[in-house]
């Protein structure tokens, strides 16, 4: 049976996380997601939420220094080809359009803005409807960029290094705590040696910083309550969510995946590696059966998700900063056009000797005596 656009995107989607929980297992390190700079496309537009999440675990898993990400049609206006054997990754986009309720029809042309400037009576007219749509895009790494632009590359080697990399702001977080700046309690206390989240007295009881390992360990262990904090019933309710997940995974289960990639979403949003807590290491390998089993499972885990890292990075007040515009330091249209122009002569090139090779197969191939007798009876 031919597969749905949705059971496509989850489907690629549980292999990408199937093979990054696969690398963990067994491994010393418990990063989730090492980030350096948000990842982005061409233009500088920095990803969000799932998107940002997955672009950001993949770029860790395989080691890609740059975090830059384009289309298929993107790289080919460039003049650029995707290394054999190199797959991309699905980047969603939610298309949302308009109808008139009584005819069913589309309204062309509608946007979010003018539906808002229309009085309460007029509003009752239309339906706002969006559909899904994901598009395969690959890191400049998986390209050959590097050779077809050099210059531009080195450019964003050092733009993009580690030693150039802006530091976390952790100051941020610390104010989040100093002043309560948060959508529950969060309290310090010396009598805990984990920051938690108690659901019946909607709190957040902290340690003391001296009590980590580090301060990424602290800041870390926070994140992760306060991603556990914005299922309370009071905020997104994912109880009732995470019981209607697909598959056998118990609840505490799916809520401790759950804040793991919140937690590592809102990580690298702020700028630093996100680690595995010590519970979320005990279902590594039952998180890999259930989603190998059941792929739809880590779309809708990843959509909640996303949720609570944008939840918390907005209550927090973090503001994203536009990426590196990486079209602008191109050379010019007319290289793009003359690398285009050698691949597209490279493939016309590779399609002519592959079919020389067939017509030298052929040649030499004796005509049965039926196809003679056919032959001959059309030449009459």
């Amino acid at each position: 049976m031919e597969q749905n656009p949705f059971e496509r995107l989850a489907e690629r989607m549980a292999e990408l996380f199937v093979e990054r929980f696969s690398s963990m297992v067994g491994s010393s390190s418990r990063r989730t997601v090492e980030a350096v700079y948000p990842q982005q496309n061409l233009e500088g537009s920095v990803f969000n939420g799932t998107n940002a999440l997955i672009a950001s675990m993949v770029s860790a898993s395989r080691g890609y220094g740059i975090p830059v990400w384009a289309t298929m049609n993107r790289l080919n206006e460039l003049g650029l080809q995707v290394m054999k054997g190199e797959h991309a990754i699905p980047i969603i986009n939610y298309d949302r359009y308009y109808v008139e309720k009584e005819t069913g029809k589309r309204v062309k042309g509608m946007t979010d803005d003018e539906y808002e400037a229309l009085l309460p009576e007029e509003k009752e007219k239309y339906e706002k409807r969006c559909y899904l749509r994901f598009y395969p895009e690959f890191n400049i790494v998986q390209t050959n960029f590097a050779e077809v632009y050099p210059d531009q590359h080195a450019e964003l080697v050092d733009f993009f290094g580690f030693d150039k990399r802006t530091p976390a702001d952790f100051a941020l977080l610390d104010s989040v705590v100093s002043e309560g700046r948060w959508n529950c309690p969060i309290e310090v206390s010396s009598d805990v040696t984990e920051a938690v989240y108690q659901p019946g007295a909607d709190r957040i009881v902290l340690p003391r910083k001296e009590v980590f390992v580090d301060e990424h360990d602290y800041y870390n262990s926070l994140l992760h309550a306060m991603a556990s904090s914005t299922g309370s019933e009071m905020r997104f309710d994912r109880g009732p969510v995470l019981d209607k997940l697909p598959g056998v995974m118990g609840a505490q289960a799916s809520e401790a995946l759950v804040c793991e990639l919140a937690a590592a979403t809102a990580a690298a949003a702020i700028g630093f590696s996100s680690e595995l807590t010590d519970s979320s290491v005990g279902y590594l390998r039952s998180w890999i059966g259930y989603i190998k089993a059941e792929p739809t499972l880590i779309y809708k885990a990843v959509t909640e998700a996303s949720r609570a890292a944008d939840m918390i990075l907005e209550g927090i007040g973090f503001k994203r900063s536009k990426g590196l515009d990486v079209s602008a330091i191109m050379s010019g249209v007319e290289k793009a056009v003359e690398a285009r122009k050698k691949a597209e002569e490279k493939r016309s090139q590779k399609a002519a000797a592959h079919s020389h090779g067939k017509k030298r197969r052929f040649k030499g191939v004796k005509t049965s005596d039926k196809a003679r007798k056919i032959k001959g009876s059309k030449s009459l």
